[in-house]
């Protein structure tokens, strides 16, 4: 189940778990390989200091959880997987949608893993294409 914090829903470490068995072909080993990595990247959108949030809004969280999942490689595999519907679950979590398509969603995700998109870029793409 989700975290809750001042109305906004967090993912849990068994939620992540859960979306990284949900997106691992069968021949892929359930295995995480840098526990403190995932750690980091699960805590990094609810971050605070001096009881506000270090990212302000929606749009900056789910791209926090796109860009830790993705580029911290905790996972054996199927880390952009993962890190792409940790985004897209937050946001349903919090009563949002992402209204990309497939291949938009994925050309994000890789564009972020490549470092050709800067973290403003994603939260603009995020911002500009979430109801």
């Amino acid at each position: 189940m989700c975290f809750r914090s001042d109305e906004i829903y967090f993912l849990t470490r068994e939620d992540v778990l859960e979306i990284h068995r949900q997106c691992l072909m069968p021949e892929e080993p359930p295995e995480i390989i840098h526990e403190d990595l995932f750690d980091s990247a699960l805590n990094q959108p609810q971050a605070s200091f001096g009881g506000e949030f270090l990212h302000r809004n929606i749009f900056e969280m789910s791209a926090a959880y796109l860009i830790s999942f993705s580029k911290d490689h905790v996972f054996m595999s199927a880390n952009k997987r993962v890190a792409l519907n940790a985004c897209l679950i937050f946001l349903q979590m919090n009563n949002h949608r992402l209204l990309l398509t497939n291949d938009e969603a994925i050309d994000l995700t890789t564009k972020c893993v490549t470092g050709e998109y800067t973290k403003e870029k994603i939260i603009e793409i995020i911002r500009n294409n979430t109801a």
